[in-house]
């Protein structure tokens, strides 16, 4: 077990009650998340006459990756157990990659005047 929680199977016998709704710290944390998807946005366009499109998704890949590792850890929960979720995961990754390949190609594509 490692520090902030149990394993995944100790989370799921949880003794908190489900909710029916969404209280005001999960509608928060769902609107800051799309602020900063729609942020995200914003900052390709900017950032692509700067730096290249493949650097600035690999620098948000590892990111990404880091934060998520880390929480993992906090939550004790175990990436690398073999629950029959590593080809759904890895087509989840790949549908990600090519998204936003699609978003950096389309963003990069100069328009031509109005």
């Amino acid at each position: 077990m490692r520090a902030g929680g149990g394993t995944i199977s100790d989370m799921s016998t949880s003794t908190r009650p489900r909710k029916d709704h969404l209280d005001a710290l999960a509608i928060g944390i769902l609107l800051v998340c799309c602020l900063f998807w729609g942020f995200q946005q914003v900052m390709v366009k900017v950032t692509v006459a700067e730096l290249p499109p493949v650097f600035v998704s690999a620098v948000r890949g590892v990111g990404a990756t880091l934060l998520l590792w880390l929480w993992c850890w906090w939550r004790g929960v175990r990436l690398f157990e073999r629950d029959g979720s590593l080809w759904p995961g890895l087509l989840a990754g790949s549908l990600f990659a090519v998204e936003f390949a699609f978003i950096y190609l389309v963003c990069s594509t100069p328009r031509p005047p109005a």
